[in-house]
């Protein structure tokens, strides 16, 4: 049933539906699965803070239009660009998080935990990999700008969240470097679920609005 459900969320008809089934969903798995990872709590976040926007949404389908529509209704505006807001906080302290916790960690700070995390027996590269990667990582450059060059992009798109909306060469030059920093996650961590809920997470923190996608407020 959840899968069937997540058909209709993906085939985008009626959002103000669909968007309630999303929401339940990935709080259902957050709640029972046995395994789960940042990546599933954040999706039930941002999924429950995007209802009061679908719910709004009078379209037949998300992926007719293109630009967001702005009706005149004040309060309709109002409860949209809140909830948008909330949505850009929420990703924010997960980057803002993720830099400041690794500042008190000696490896980090030091420039050699990119080495311990992708040659652990658990959460490093597949077993394949492993020699390889020991190699690179054995040149203390490489190690350092990895584990540093990942301080500075978190902290750089925890600050996004204060650059102008209209900086769109900026956002997508960050939102592919972003995309390819979690490419990377997956590969060599094997985390599919996160790679996906934070390549929608940065879709809609980085890329203005109005770019990518219409919510068809009826006042």
């Amino acid at each position: 049933m959840a899968i069937i459900g997540l058909i209709f969320v993906i085939s985008g008809i009626y959002p103000k539906f669909t968007g309630i089934i999303h929401a339940y969903i990935t709080y259902s798995f957050l709640s029972y699965c046995d395994v789960i990872d940042g990546g599933d709590h954040l999706a039930s976040n941002l999924t429950l803070l995007l209802i009061p926007i679908t719910l709004l949404d009078n379209s037949k389908n998300h992926w007719l239009k293109n630009g967001l529509l702005y009706r005149k209704n004040y309060y309709l505006k109002l409860i949209q660009k809140t909830f948008y807001t909330l949505i850009h906080i929420q990703v924010c302290s997960v980057y803002l998080h993720a830099f400041v916790g690794k500042l008190f960690i000696d490896e980090w700070l030091n420039g050699t935990a990119a080495y311990y995390w992708l040659t652990n027996k658990y959460f490093g590269v597949h077993v394949m990999f492993t020699d390889l990667t020991v190699k690179i990582l054995s040149n203390e450059f490489v190690t350092t700008f990895v584990t540093w060059g990942t301080l500075l992009l978190e902290f750089a798109l925890a600050s996004f969240i204060f650059v102008s909306r209209k900086s769109l060469k900026r956002r997508f030059l960050l939102f592919i470097i972003a995309i390819l920093f979690h490419f990377c996650i997956f590969i060599f961590h094997g985390l599919a679920s996160f790679f996906m809920v934070m390549f929608a997470a940065a879709t809609i923190y980085l890329i203005p609005k109005n770019i990518n996608y219409q919510v068809n407020f009826k006042s």
